[in-house]
């Protein structure tokens, strides 16, 4: 069974995130002393082991990847409403291009999960 392209390259960007998701996840808690961060942490490497699973679900055209990648998407909403929470002093003039941001988001979720559902109906 070949893989498709979109596939490695869905892969390879989900594990490249895996990593980014391990140390944005360390960085949040390492050094600061503050305890209030490790729920966000928590979600940071909830999304990595999420986008490790995608990768490795695309690379060996598992079915199950279809759905690590929607729980992918649902920690990294999760994780920037965590922070908006978190922080929401920040971002009290900015929230409509918040709310752009994770509308945006989820169209390209919707986009990349019917693309990858449609890749493994083609499979089979």
């Amino acid at each position: 069974m070949n893989r498709p392209r979109t596939f490695t390259l869905l892969s390879i960007l989900s594990l490249v995130l895996f990593f980014g998701g391990l140390a944005a996840s360390w960085a949040t808690i390492s050094g600061s002393g503050d305890y209030s961060r490790i729920p966000l942490a928590g979600l940071l490497f909830c999304y990595a082991l999420a986008a490790l699973a995608n990768a490795v679900g695309l690379w060996r055209c598992q079915k199950w990847a279809a759905l690590a990648l929607r729980i992918w998407v649902a920690t990294f909403l999760a994780y920037v409403l965590a922070f908006i929470y978190a922080y929401s002093s920040m971002f009290a003039d900015s929230m409509w291009a918040i709310v752009g941001l994770l509308i945006f988001v989820a169209v390209i979720a919707i986009l990349l999960d019917k693309h990858v559902r449609s890749k493994f109906a083609a499979m089979t």
